[in-house]
């Protein structure tokens, strides 16, 4: 498949999910949204506009059903779920490409969408100058990765670990795809079977922190099939040179690139991607916003309380690992005596949980009366600021300490490729849970069960969980 039939599939795409979408939305505006003076008012302004410029009568047509199939409040679908979008190095390196690409999918939202607002006599001038401007603005972020860090925090995490074949070579500096991306390890084929290729890779994902993978390969048949399917399981994005062409597999949702020189193919093996990752990106941030917002009065006071009780910085920040690894600081209010993590080494022997999860009885590191703090996550509040950061979302498996990540067991490591939450499907289950096999568990259950929906129920019955549940 060349790089045309790639664009012309994703256009495609583009005008049957608009005109699908468009027919329910056309539905709600005629019949709920607007109401008969304002669109009595439309479609006369409408058919005037199409009589001056085309000479044509549409006022046997209901206008409002003619321009509203172009209205693409939904078209968000096509340009937020889109891979080009957020892998815009698959395909082109033009900026007129790609601000052709921004402009066909944003500007049915922009100007069919400001038309309506033309009963208010906004100027044509300055309708088609917002039209060609918009497309301008999205792709200088786009090009200086602003807007993709904001909307999509781990897609700027670009690093990739290479599996290399002796019988096969390329050089990846060719391939347009991966050259502003790093390499950050190389393993050959030739030195590991299936098992200890998976245990190379975990002993590098226990170290670094890596995104994609990259096959470099010449297998074929059975053995290439169950190669990918097995790097699939680590959910990371795969990109795969190939010295000859690869069948589709079930369940391997491989693309083919625009060959250069060698056959080229990607697979999106993230579990949360497109435009449900943009849903529940845009949920955290109004969320997080909302909740800073009520609760900065709150945060105020606990960490005037905490002062009081030890006098020294009330927020703290804590080096966490988040997606794929990538180290963040996560704030949190203190309700430890300073340098307490210091101390976690010289208290191991008495750590009461299991795997990489550390809890003493009675912790001599815990400041006196900040129990009830602790009890209603009072303290985990500030994190909020790191869901507007994009370092956490507010659902999501609870992130731990880099060094904890020895004591992962290979299966686990998958906890680390969507983003760490503030709460999640393990705090509205079993909050107060000493195994970390148990965390796990209910990590896997939301990866594999994960939706907007199941997100908002979370977050629902959270403040439940606090108030009813015995606190870990």
């Amino acid at each position: 498949m060349n790089k045309n039939k790639i664009l012309g599939t994703d256009f495609g795409k583009f005008i049957f999910l608009n005109g699908l979408l468009n027919f329910l939305y056309i539905f709600f505006l005629k019949n709920y949204l607007l109401s008969q003076e304002t669109q009595k008012v439309f479609t006369i302004q409408f058919s005037r506009d199409i009589s001056r410029f085309f000479g044509l009568e549409l006022s046997f047509i209901n206008s409002i059903y003619f321009v509203s199939i172009f209205i693409c409040l939904l078209s968000l679908v096509s340009i937020f779920s889109s891979t080009w979008f957020n892998n815009l190095e698959l395909y082109s390196q033009s900026n007129l490409d790609t601000y052709l690409r921004i402009f066909i999918s944003w500007n049915f939202v922009q100007f069919t969408s400001l038309y309506y607002f033309r009963v208010y006599s906004i100027s044509r001038l300055y309708l088609l100058i917002v039209t060609f401007l918009i497309p301008l603005v999205i792709l200088f972020f786009i090009k200086n990765s602003l807007l993709i860090s904001l909307l999509f925090p781990d897609s700027t995490i670009k690093k990739y670990i290479l599996l290399k074949d002796s019988k096969f070579y390329s050089k990846i500096s060719n391939q347009p795809f991966l050259n502003k991306h790093t390499c950050i390890a190389e393993v050959s084929l030739d030195k590991y079977k299936f098992n200890k290729l998976m245990d190379k890779i975990a002993e590098l994902e226990k170290k670094e922190d890596f995104s994609e993978i990259v096959l470099q390969t010449s297998a074929s048949g059975k053995k290439l099939e169950d190669l990918i399917t097995l790097l699939y399981s680590k959910r990371k994005d795969i990109f795969i040179l190939s010295s000859q062409p690869i069948p589709k597999y079930e369940n391997l949702p491989i693309k083919e690139l625009s060959n250069v020189g060698i056959y080229s193919y990607f697979i999106n093996a993230r579990i949360q991607d497109g435009l449900r990752l943009f849903i529940k990106r845009a949920i955290d941030f109004l969320f997080s916003l909302v909740l800073l917002i009520i609760f900065t009065p709150v945060i105020l006071l606990l960490s005037a309380y905490i002062m009081v009780l030890d006098f020294g910085s009330p927020i703290i920040s804590i080096q966490r690992t988040g997606i794929y690894g990538k180290e963040f600081k996560m704030f949190k209010l203190r309700t430890m005596k300073r340098d307490s993590h210091d101390l976690r080494e010289e208290l191991e022997d008495k750590n009461t949980r299991t795997g990489p999860l550390f809890k003493i009885e009675n912790d001599p590191r815990v400041l006196d009366r900040v129990d009830w703090i602790r009890k209603f996550s009072l303290d985990e509040l500030p994190q909020l600021l790191n869901v507007l950061k994009g370092d956490m979302s507010i659902v999501g498996p609870r992130p731990l300490f880099k060094e904890d990540l020895r004591n992962y067991k290979n299966e686990e490591l998958i906890r680390l490729t969507v983003m760490p939450g503030i709460t999640g499907l393990l705090q509205i289950s079993d909050r107060e849970s000493e195994d970390f096999n148990t965390w796990v568990y209910y990590d896997l259950k939301y990866m594999s069960e994960w939706s907007i929906a199941l997100d908002i129920k979370i977050m629902l019955l959270t403040p439940y969980s606090i108030l009813f549940q015995k606190g870990s």
